[in-house]
């Protein structure tokens, strides 16, 4: 279920989301990703909230759009246009690193 309204109005808190595993996003194929390239969609992210010693914390998960530019950054954002968006450069360790490609979504009447 979608924790929070960051993908409305294309997904509603609450909907429910199926994500495919094997989306099969190569890094050297990201590197080569140009403007409106096949790989941008939307897509779940396992986000950790923290980590204390050897402890991580409960991981969050998000979903957001993913955007391929044609200088090599990704752009993170969200549908909703309260929330800003973010972007990384394909070489940055500390970019967010998608766990699947949202492919369904359904939402309560």
């Amino acid at each position: 279920n979608v924790p929070d309204d960051s993908m409305e109005p294309t997904i509603k808190e609450g909907a429910l989301v199926l994500v495919d595993r094997s989306f099969g996003v190569s890094t050297a194929r990201l590197a080569q990703a140009s403007a409106g390239s096949v790989h941008d969609g939307i897509y779940l992210f396992s986000m950790n909230t923290s980590t204390k010693g050897t402890q991580t914390a409960p991981t969050q998960l998000l979903i957001r759009r993913i955007l391929f530019r044609v200088d090599g950054k990704m752009i993170v954002r969200c549908d909703n246009p309260k929330y800003s968006e973010e972007s990384y450069d394909m070489e940055a360790r500390k970019r967010p690193r998608p766990i699947g490609r949202v492919v369904w979504h359904a939402n309560r009447i």
